[in-house]
């Protein structure tokens, strides 16, 4: 699988589509979640995020912590083996989906009822047999996955509305429209470069290297991308539709009756 950012080429390695789960931890993703998350956008500064134009050549969309962060509350449900459940945000879908990976079921439990989704971050770190080239092998695929369930809630699908509206006023193609994390604890997910350092650093930059992502090098921003990567393929449709397009069911978990 491919992943076009402007003129980049991220090449991914696809891999399975479900992690099997126990019956135990399906019961236990139907009881409600204690984690506390904040709403996307309620309360948000300039410094966790900001939208910048250039009319004719591209729009960057930097966020940190709040709106389309991992951290943020999500109200989408999603179903497993038939059954409604409610992840509270993305953090806590793709971390249990790295416990579930690694069959730790502890951990997957840990995860869903931590507190906040910091605790639910740092929950996968306590998997004993953990294999950082094993996960990261699968982890874009999962990441992906996650967004495009979080573009189901409707106050995110509709930012990412506004967001092409402004490219379409401003004559930028989708194609040129990227979306960073804008954070210097993390080169992986993010760009390694604060909000305020990195509004800079486009301001002076020319167009290919903010598309190409050379102006973070070498970190990857690979949630910003997956971001981008769905905001392409739902830019321009309704909410209704794409909701139709949408099979509820989950991609990333099902019920292995064989599993303790």
């Amino acid at each position: 699988m491919c992943l076009y950012a402007g003129t980049s080429i991220v090449v991914i390695k696809k891999t399975q589509k479900m992690f099997k789960i126990p019956a135990s931890s399906l019961d236990m993703l139907e009881t409600a979640s204690p984690m506390v998350c904040k709403p996307p956008f309620e309360g948000m500064d300039s410094n966790k995020f900001r939208v910048i134009s250039r009319p004719d050549e591209c729009i960057v969309v930097l966020f940190y912590q709040r709106a389309f962060s991992n951290f943020s509350k999500c109200n989408v449900p999603v179903l497993i083996n038939n059954k409604q459940v409610f992840f509270p945000c993305g953090e806590a879908m793709f971390k249990c989906a790295c416990a579930a990976y690694f069959k730790n079921w502890a951990i997957f439990e840990k995860v869903f009822k931590s507190n906040n989704p910091l605790e639910a971050k740092l929950a996968t770190k306590e998997i004993p047999d953990f294999n950082r080239d094993e996960w990261d092998a699968v982890s874009y695929h999962v990441m992906l996955e996650v967004q495009k369930w979080k573009s189901l809630d409707l106050e995110l699908f509709n930012s990412l509305e506004i967001i092409h509206e402004l490219a379409r006023k401003s004559r930028v193609a989708i194609e040129n429209v990227m979306f960073m994390e804008s954070t210097s604890k993390d080169t992986l997910w993010g760009t390694g470069i604060d909000t305020d350092e990195l509004s800079t650093i486009i301001e002076e930059s020319n167009t290919d290297d903010i598309l190409s992502g050379a102006i973070y090098e070498p970190s990857e921003n690979l949630l910003g991308l997956a971001i981008t990567t769905v905001f392409q393929e739902i830019a321009g449709k309704t909410y209704e539709a794409y909701l139709a397009e949408v099979n509820m069911t989950s991609t990333l978990f099902a019920v292995d009756p064989d599993l303790q």
